[in-house]
């Protein structure tokens, strides 16, 4: 997966939001809608676009992309932080951050599973420490073992 994420390179902003809305409206027949992102946008309308997919009858698989350190957030020492989304620059004690960015990573986490759950949306967490391959081919056999018991 890290092979695949560095030769791409970043737009301005994601807005998954908005394009999970569009191709929801796109697709006129039932199909499979597969998403790998990060879901940084607002969770919000993230949430209410992948129900507006589902409910337009679409199967919807999402892979959900974090980077190990946004889930780990392993910093120690005052770091300069730097993002791709709207705050490009910070420089903070991560030690002073560590708890509340967990828990509200760990909040999202649990919502979007929810989410996903109610709404019938197949839900793969996603490390870009993992390999491509091995996610697949995990969510492959999970995939068809609860199909034969269908």
């Amino acid at each position: 997966l890290n092979r695949e994420l560095e030769v791409t390179a970043p737009a301005r902003g994601t807005g998954i939001a908005r394009a999970l809305g569009e191709v929801g409206e796109a697709i006129r027949r039932r199909g499979l809608v597969i998403v790998f992102s990060d879901l940084m946008d607002d969770g919000d309308d993230i949430l209410r676009g992948l129900k507006q997919v589902r409910h337009r009858g679409h199967e919807v698989l999402l892979f959900h992309v974090l980077a190990h350190d946004e889930v780990t957030f392993p910093f120690e020492r005052l770091t300069r932080f730097e993002g791709m989304e709207e705050i490009r620059r910070l420089t903070a004690d991560p030690l002073a951050l560590r708890t509340a960015y967990l828990a509200e990573v760990e909040r999202f986490k649990r919502t979007l599973r929810r989410v996903c759950r109610q709404n019938r949306i197949d839900l793969v967490e996603v490390s870009t420490a993992d390999s491509l391959g091995v996610i697949l081919a995990a969510y492959l056999a999970k995939r068809s073992a609860r199909r034969r018991r269908n």
